[in-house]
């Protein structure tokens, strides 16, 4: 059973990884309660999954402008100093999003804006966190240590939807949340809830993620690397199809804890790949264009995602995406042998 727990020697050894894995959960908490309260707000302004969807392109623009650019900074000047400025940052966004939803305003540019803000600053933020494992632990650490910034993500992508959920219900001022721009849709419609079931449907890939990392010591342990993050990337398509055609709220919930245990191999996988691969002057440049990738593509995804159940409907959205997610892993694994071929060495050479 221990083998199957996550690898905490990151944190028991290095005390200076502690700190930034810490750092890292606080702000990542409360990117997600923002990220929810401000795709529920959209919702409640505008009744419309494209609206929510959006987001996505509000927020892919600047990932993309600053993304590369963000990597370059943090090869050029000092990191720490970098992440507390962007940390400062994404601290007054979150205030000015919890400000204009008390004194309800209710402006749908506003709300788009300070999404751009927020994954503006992102950014520049994510690639010079990303180079602060490689030297603070030595290389075998590596993997656990992304297996539990991993976590922690996914810690934050259970509570700050959670906590999210109860500030709406406690501030009417407030209701209003890839297929996360359906959630608020699939609530209404699907499932017959309402904020508190958006929240629910959030939170439930982040229950999924949480149990992929609390049990992610075998991820470590995985050569043929290519080839899982293939099949994992299968099992999210086949998630996303399972909950558009879910007819009940607890299948739903289920097919997203799936979805999240698989994402999280995935990024696991992919991020340890490249910091083991990267030399460190160009860690922040790589980790720019990974943060790009992973930060960018959902949010385009969350925008066809809503622009497709404008026509179709949301559930018919979520499974037309999943077998398109089915498809192109399997597509990717016959075209790009190389990607399905990859695997790193065991320690022992």
């Amino acid at each position: 059973m221990g083998h199957l727990l996550a690898d905490t020697r990151p944190l028991r050894t290095s005390p200076e990884f502690r700190r930034v894995w810490g750092g890292h959960l606080v702000s990542a908490i409360g990117t997600g309660m923002t990220g929810v309260a401000l795709a529920i707000q959209v919702w409640g302004i505008t009744g419309s999954s494209f609206a929510v969807g959006a987001i996505g392109l509000a927020t892919m623009v600047p990932t993309l402008a600053l993304g590369l650019l963000g990597g370059s900074i943090a090869d050029a000047v000092d990191r720490r100093r970098l992440v507390l400025a962007t940390s400062l940052g994404l601290t007054l966004v979150a205030a000015l999003l919890a400000v204009q939803a008390v004194l309800d305003l209710r402006q749908l540019w506003l709300l788009y804006l300070l999404a751009a803000a927020q994954s503006g600053l992102s950014a520049v933020d994510a690639p010079a966190r990303r180079t602060f494992a490689p030297r603070l632990l030595p290389p075998a650490l590596i993997p656990a240590a992304a297996a539990l910034t991993h976590l922690g993500w996914q810690v934050s992508a259970l509570v700050g939807p959670l906590v999210a959920g109860s500030l709406l219900a406690d501030l009417n001022a407030m209701v209003l949340a890839m297929p996360a721009a359906l959630f608020p849709a699939l609530a209404d419609a699907r499932f017959g809830g309402g904020e508190a079931t958006a929240a629910l449907l959030y939170a439930a890939i982040g229950l999924g993620g949480l149990v992929a990392g609390v049990l992610s010591g075998p991820l470590g342990r995985i050569r043929h690397q290519g080839a899982a993050m293939l099949v994992a990337v299968g099992a999210w398509g086949a998630a996303m199809v399972g909950l558009g055609v879910s007819p009940a709220l607890g299948l739903g919930v289920v097919c997203l804890v799936v979805a999240g245990a698989a994402d999280v191999v995935t990024v696991v996988l992919r991020g340890s790949i490249l910091q083991l691969t990267t030399p460190d002057a160009l860690r922040g440049r790589i980790g720019g264009v990974d943060f790009v990738v992973g930060a960018g593509g959902p949010q385009l995804g969350n925008a066809r995602a809503g622009a497709v159940a404008a026509v179709v409907g949301p559930a018919a959205s979520a499974a037309f995406g999943g077998v398109a997610c089915v498809l192109g892993a399997i597509g990717i694994a016959a075209a790009i042998p190389a990607v399905r071929r990859y695997r790193v060495e065991s320690e022992g050479g």
